[in-house]
């Protein structure tokens, strides 16, 4: 009961039994336990998603993101969230932070990039991808979102390119 763990582990077992106001609780108090227990608040505000409260599943993503500024995976939540609500301006930014704090993790960078499409920036997108892909030349996802956005920029000689390595890949 005094583990962070233990007791998110409890708040998930809580919401799956349909005991809402208990998972609250159980996740809380593993965030009081340990204010820096990231899945303690990502539980939390999905919790809240699947009431149908996003509002409140963006506080709970807000607050923890302000206390631990540097941890992408609370900014890539923050930014699903914010996309939910149609806020694409917002959830480009926290996809964006998501995607600089974890380099690594070739599926924040292609959200990143496909926010920045559908806001209308599919040069941007592609650069972003570009640069992905460099670091993660046989992610199936980034190379996928490399083909569309090229084709539907006109670009069919790139498009050609990736839609050729993609193949090889799948070999």
């Amino acid at each position: 009961a005094e583990r962070p763990g233990a007791q998110t582990n409890l708040g998930n077992l809580y919401a799956a039994r349909g005991e809402a106001d208990k998972a609250v609780s159980a996740y809380i108090a593993a965030s009081t336990i340990e204010p820096n227990y990231i899945p303690a608040y990502v539980n939390l505000a999905d919790l809240y998603r699947s009431m149908g409260d996003e509002t409140a599943a963006e506080k709970v993503l807000r607050q923890a993101a302000g206390s631990i500024p540097d941890n992408g995976d609370l900014h890539y939540a923050l930014g699903l969230s914010l996309i939910r609500q149609q806020r694409m301006q917002a959830a480009v930014e926290e996809l964006r932070l998501a995607a600089r704090l974890n380099p690594d993790n070739p599926r924040f960078i292609y959200v990143y990039a496909v926010a920045l499409n559908s806001t209308g920036n599919p040069d941007q997108a592609i650069m972003v991808l570009q640069e992905a892909h460099n670091s993660h030349p046989n992610d199936v996802d980034i190379l996928n979102a490399l083909i569309a956005f090229h084709r539907d920029a006109g670009n069919h000689e790139q498009a050609k390119r990736y839609t050729e390595k993609l193949s090889r890949l799948s070999r």
